[in-house]
């Protein structure tokens, strides 16, 4: 896989930044709604992955015509996916919690 750059619907500081309607805020009802809408502008966002300006991005998926977000990244040799969840459950902690897995995966594959 490639690297991952901050290209299209981008978090930075909280903020879902280029979007038609944005920037918005992440956790705000307008984010929620942005999580939820059909287009072609709405299947995929970037997010921090690291401090030190890693990045991942996260995918939108259809499951019992319900949107649901997760990130596919190599670990090791392997392509993995971290689900992020539905969007009524993803927020800024969230996507904290899943990129700070990422890593913990990351680094245990780099010890075995």
């Amino acid at each position: 896989m490639r690297r991952v750059l901050p290209e299209g619907a981008t978090v930075v500081g909280g903020q879902l930044c280029g979007v038609q309607d944005g920037p918005l805020a992440v956790g705000s009802p307008a984010w929620y709604a942005w999580l939820t809408t059909e287009g072609p502008d709405h299947r995929a966002f970037t997010f921090p992955a690291t401090p030190a300006g890693d990045w991942h991005r996260a995918y939108r998926e259809w499951r019992r015509e319900s949107p649901y977000w997760y990130v596919k990244c190599r670990i090791g040799t392997q392509i993995r996916r971290f689900y992020l969840g539905s969007p009524a459950h993803l927020d800024g902690s969230r996507l904290a919690a899943v990129a700070a897995a990422i890593t913990a995966a990351r680094m245990t594959s780099e010890t075995e």
